[in-house]
């Protein structure tokens, strides 16, 4: 397997559909072989009482938007990624077509969003992150 450069632009469009076509461009001309980008919406990751909620309403955009990001980068030739937490995040990664798609940690146990990816997407990531550890002599 070849090795792929991403252009990892998580969720730093802050819900500004502006700032996402923005950042997608900049991941086109920096010469990354990916770009990818976080894809939120606020149920598929946490309850309404969970204290980042309404940050996480923030970051959501529509479908549309996300069209036209991924035309985007797929117009320049490149792979477009998302990370994706749920089933509504799954969903729009395969309404896209999206060449991969990365899940969090957090879905590390959850099954049967991993086995839906494998299904639909040609490359996977699932994070895998370890505690920091004290080591003594």
């Amino acid at each position: 397997m070849p090795v792929k450069i991403i252009a990892e632009l998580t969720q730093e469009y802050e819900g500004d559909p502006s700032l996402a076509k923005l950042l997608a461009k900049a991941g086109v001309v920096s010469g990354a072989d990916v770009i990818k980008f976080q894809c939120v919406f606020a149920d598929d990751t946490a309850v309404p009482s969970y204290h980042y909620y309404d940050l996480f309403k923030k970051l959501e955009m529509p479908f549309e938007v996300w069209k036209s990001i991924f035309g985007i980068v797929k117009e320049a030739g490149k792979e477009f990624y998302l990370n994706i937490g749920g089933q509504q995040r799954l969903e729009i990664a395969e309404k896209l077509g999206v060449d991969g798609v990365r899940l969090h940690v957090t879905n590390f146990f959850n099954t049967d969003l991993i086995k839906a990816a494998i299904k639909s997407f040609p490359m996977v990531y699932v994070s895998v992150e370890f505690p920091l550890m004290k080591f003594r002599n």
